[in-house]
């Protein structure tokens, strides 16, 4: 019987060293790369988010769930935060048509396009007010698939899409790699979102199934993702490293990790990593850009760099308790969800 009330703590830390790994692969870029393979944990969200999604919902999808209300609690999930990334951006925007940077057309377009969730159909950023956001757009994809398979989503139909979205993304990856968020690889997103985020919900239930036989350390887990972003392989292997790292070696993560049990002092530390991870990936770059423009500095120093992490943390961790979670409720009372 599925425990309705599990915690997964340690996947909670999971997600935050992941989130974290995507800032400091963006801060550091134009210095040197202290997270070279940052990129790669986009796929391990998804990942995570089947197998989270599976254990909240797959069964009541299964008993009829209807497709609109679960989308409808995964926008009440990720809309407000990702709408007040759009509002800490609306200054730089106002800077920048003041003073003749930015089209009053083009800005208005973008602005809506943003509002609804949508990428910005012209070349480049999908979503240049945020562009990480580009990846939520694809998990709402997933999920709206998901929501329409609901009871039809058996293990042959998930082992189906599992195996064929693999094959996609590792032809893809061979020949073009499979890093995100510009319309030039727009399609290939498809292809990493539909692996990992149905990966999960295999995973899910292969976990149900069968728990690892040996329960690793939770310390070991969370540095064992650590170790898998801040690896750089040799160029030629990239996006091998890649494909393994997507393919392999997240799932399994999520399934060890899922059996792992921290001592009280780990579980609080990963408890907060997993409070305050949505947060730190969709609010970091509105936050970035804005620390540039007001404090007239580039981020190269590694001084800034650590002082721009600990605004990261800060505002992530008040965002998350006095907003985000007091929106989401009211949202939730009001949509009936």
């Amino acid at each position: 019987m599925r425990d309705d009330k599990r915690s997964f703590v340690v996947l909670d830390g999971l997600r935050g060293i992941a989130a974290f790994t995507v800032v400091l692969g963006h801060v550091s870029y134009t210095s040197h790369e202290i997270v070279p393979e940052s990129y790669l944990a986009v796929d391990f969200f998804f990942a995570l988010s089947g197998f989270v999604l599976a254990h909240a919902y797959g069964e009541k999808l299964r008993e009829g769930l209807p497709a609109m209300q679960f989308m409808l609690i995964r926008l009440v999930r990720l809309y407000p935060l990702y709408l007040l990334a759009i509002a800490l951006w609306l200054p730089l925007g106002w800077l920048g048509l003041t003073s003749g940077r930015l089209d009053l057309g083009t800005t208005a377009f973008t602005v809506v396009t943003a509002v609804f969730f949508l990428p910005r159909p012209l070349p480049g950023l999908l979503y240049p007010l945020n562009p990480a956001a580009w990846s939520l757009f694809f998990e709402l994809t997933a999920n709206a698939e998901l929501g329409a398979l609901g009871r039809l989503l058996g293990n042959f139909t998930l082992c189906f899409i599992v195996g064929s979205s693999a094959v996609a993304l590792a032809v893809y990856a061979e020949n073009y790699g499979i890093d995100g968020g510009i319309w030039a690889v727009f399609w290939s997103s498809f292809f990493r979102v539909s692996y990992s985020f149905f990966a999960g919900i295999l995973i899910y239930r292969i976990w149900l199934a069968r728990k690892p036989f040996v329960s690793l350390p939770a310390l070991i887990v969370l540095l064992g993702l650590l170790g898998i972003l801040i690896c750089r392989p040799v160029d030629r292997y990239e996006s091998t490293y890649a494909l393994l790292a997507a393919l392999l070696a997240f799932p399994l993560l999520i399934w060890i990790g899922a059996s792992s049990k921290p001592g009280p002092f780990i579980a609080r530390i990963c408890s907060w990593l997993g409070a305050v991870s949505y947060a730190v990936y969709v609010l970091h770059l509105p936050l970035y850009f804005l620390t540039i423009e007001i404090a007239n500095v580039s981020l190269v120093a590694w001084p800034w760099q650590i002082a721009f992490l600990g605004l990261v943390i800060v505002v992530a961790d008040l965002a998350d308790r006095y907003f985000d979670g007091p929106v989401r409720k009211r949202l939730s009372i009001a949509a009936g969800v």
